[in-house]
């Protein structure tokens, strides 16, 4: 009796942890880095030499060089986050970063810190949007944050010093805080340089008289000047601004050592001073990284000696952009800068090299691609995950090793939309897809071990919207459009060699949509869409000769569709209904066709079915502009729609599959952050075990 009562208890313990598979969990499957518009004081050198640098935009990343090697982690995956970021060290080396969340046009400044040990954020104001972030934190480890509220136009400050965060306005001139830049100096007291735009004019204000005094206007000697400010405070609290004057295109300086402004042109040769940084020595000595615009390469100026000298330590073509200077303990200068042909993120610094002084450039991150465009999901008897989706170039994305990588498997020109994959008995992975470049269908698979792209139709204009599926034999069955000749066409090596046939050729010269499937009886079906009426259609050879059918004829109707055949050989098929912008669902499984609406949600961009073992229909689709991923199912009777993914722009190009526990997988694309998505609500915990554990237990 007590082993049953054990049993009892573990069963119920364990069914209580599965309740978590109702929702669906999300994760990235492949996100490429997106960043730009890095801020002057976007990276920072600590105590021990080692760099720390914040930068993102899809997402908010962080780089160091603290371990020995370089690390980058995603400090915030929320999406939309990470421009305008901005990074402070306090005392024990922990990370306080500022940046900008955008997401569906709505806008916050927020604050990331792992001072506790992990990444945690803050929101500290919504504005709407806003033109940068500038960060400081004070002996005392608070933290001081200067911005631009986009909503006002105003100068905005946020600080944590009172123990909570407080936000104040500390210029209300219209257009100003452009270009904000913080300093923080011994006494705790802020200083920040900005851009005022109505004047064009570079101002200053501080807090050190112990509340906000008047701002002061630097620099009006020309229409545009103070534009790409960046500010320092010397160890005897005295200021020191670059900035760029976008009238005569020069660097200018400003300091206020003497009591007032002084100001001094230090480079007009050329378009010079963008994006320009600064930093003092221990000696306070002036050190300023810049873009030279008119060679287009990375600049960096110092008084270090007594006069200006001017180096470029880094040649390229077209890098320099968003430069941040940071300087060590022994006077030497690290900058990260921004490479706009290669789009990568760069550090660099000067080292001794046999007796040689020389700049040395390395590459901390790249800009990906913008993945998950025209995904097709599979997943194989282990509940792994096959992705194929386009970037550009055709890629597969799976997590059998447990985590996530991916593969180009096609670059050769512009290939890889309109995907499709399955699986054959062995797991092998075969992938139908449009090769753009040529405007030929081809064809990849890894059946042989590694992996053999192939042009299976190379007709004019053949390959648009191709779908796949695998018969009982392993043999390959394609659908797509031939865009020449405006017909609907399959492909097949059942016969061991490839061999296409036209299935309906009075489709139009715009048809979308195809998708196959196979019975259990090696029949192939079809669904598409045929523009010449806006009719959905179905094609099969399930008795022999191939027979084309309408399905929807009301309206507008049969665009994304997806097919699936249920396990007694009846089609199921899931479509967009232009007209109304509703998703719609058809199947002939009384012997004749009918169709349902599913969501009178407006819906647009793509929708995908799958049928389970007790003939359930189980559909993911996107809302109308992709305002988030949906997913519905009759599995209970009556259709139940759960809203999956509304993080962002999401859900457009969703495939669904189905495990043997007729648990939902969906890929799908996540627009504003360029990134492959994945959810799922199954388990991969194996209920196999328990026949085990009553042996044991009796």
């Amino acid at each position: 009796m007590k082993r049953f009562n054990l049993l009892l208890f573990f069963i119920i313990w364990f069914s209580s942890s599965l309740s978590w598979c109702a929702d669906f969990k999300i994760e990235l499957a492949d996100a490429p880095h997106q960043f730009s518009q890095m801020e002057d004081h976007s990276s920072r050198v600590d105590s021990n030499g080692k760099m720390h640098i914040a930068y993102g935009e899809d997402h908010l990343y962080y780089a160091t060089n603290a371990s020995g090697s370089w690390v980058i982690t995603v400090a915030d995956p929320s999406s939309g986050v990470g421009k305008h970021a901005s990074l402070a060290l306090d005392a024990n080396g922990k990370v306080h970063i500022s940046y900008f969340e955008d997401v569906n046009n709505e806008g916050n400044v927020k604050y990331a810190t792992n001072a506790s040990g992990n990444w945690v954020h803050t929101t500290i104001d919504a504005v709407s949007y806003l033109s940068s972030t500038s960060i400081a934190v004070d002996g005392n480890g608070k933290v001081h944050i200067a911005y631009l509220d986009y909503e006002s136009v105003n100068l905005k400050y946020a600080s944590n010093a009172s123990g909570s965060w407080v936000n104040t306005t500390v210029d209300y001139s219209q257009d100003v805080g452009w270009s904000c830049s913080i300093a923080i100096d011994s006494n705790s007291k802020a200083h920040i340089s900005y851009y005022d735009k109505t004047n064009g004019n570079l101002k200053y204000v501080t807090n050190k008289s112990g509340s906000w005094g008047s701002p002061q206007t630097v620099d009006n000697a020309a229409n545009d000047v103070g534009v790409s400010t960046s500010i320092a405070v010397d160890s005897n609290g005295y200021v020191h601004i670059a900035y760029y004057d976008a009238t005569d295109d020069d660097l200018k300086y400003a300091n206020n050592v003497s009591g007032g402004w002084a100001k001094s042109t230090i480079n007009n040769t050329g378009d010079v001073g963008l994006h320009a940084s600064i930093a003092l020595d221990a000696n306070n000595k002036v050190h300023i990284s810049y873009y030279d615009a008119t060679n287009t390469n990375a600049k960096y100026i110092t008084n270090a000696s007594g006069s200006w000298v001017t180096i470029s330590f880094n040649s390229a073509n077209d890098v320099g952009k968003y430069t941040s200077i940071s300087i060590d303990s022994g006077g030497k200068p690290h900058i990260t800068y921004y490479d706009s042909t290669d789009k990568k993120l760069f550090y660099n610094t000067r080292y001794t090299i046999h007796g040689l002084l020389m700049w040395v450039p390395f590459a901390i991150d790249t800009v990906g691609g913008d993945a998950g465009q025209h995904t097709s999901l599979a997943l194989d008897n282990h509940r792994k995950a096959h992705i194929s989706h386009f970037d550009g170039h055709l890629k597969y994305t799976t997590n059998t090793s447990g985590s996530w990588v991916s593969t180009t498997i096609d670059a050769n020109g512009s290939v890889g939309s309109y995907s499709s994959i399955a699986l054959d008995r062995n797991n092998k992975i075969h992938i139908s897809y449009y090769d753009i470049s040529n405007a030929h269908l081809k064809y990849a698979t890894n059946a042989s071990g590694s992996w053999v792209c192939a042009t299976i139709d190379s007709a004019s204009s053949v390959g648009y919207s191709t779908s796949i599926a695998m018969d009982s034999s392993g043999k390959v069955h394609i659908s797509y459009f031939d865009g020449y000749n405006n017909a609907i066409k399959y492909i097949t090596n059942s016969n061991s060699v490839w061999e296409s046939r036209v299935i309906d050729d009075t489709v139009g010269h715009y048809s979308a949509s195809t998708s196959i499937a196979v019975d259990t009886n090696d029949k192939v079906h079809l669904s598409y869409y045929s523009y010449n009426g806006g009719d959905l259609k179905y094609a099969t050879n399930k008795n022999g000769n191939w027979a084309v059918q309408f399905v929807d004829t009301v309206g507008t109707v049969g665009t994304d569709s997806s097919i699936a055949v249920d396990r007694n050989n009846f089609a199921h098929i899931s479509y967009y209904d232009t007209s109304r912008q509703y998703l719609k669902y058809a199947t002939n499984l009384s012997g004749g066709w009918m169709s349902l609406d599913i969501t009178y949600i407006r819906v647009q961009g793509g929708t995908s079915l799958a049928i389970d073992q007790n003939v359930k229909a189980h559909i993911s689709y996107a809302s109308y502009y992709g305002s988030y991923l949906g997913y519905t199912t009759n599995a209970t009777g009556t259709w139940v729609h759960t809203r999956v993914d509304s993080s962002a722009e999401v859900g457009t190009y969703n495939a669904i599959a189905l495990d043997a526990n007729a648990k939902a997988s969906i890929s799908y694309y996540d627009a504003t952050n360029g990134d492959l998505k994945y959810a799922t609500n199954g388990s991969d915990l194996n209920l196999n075990f328990l026949p085990a554990l009553y042996y044991l237990l009796f």
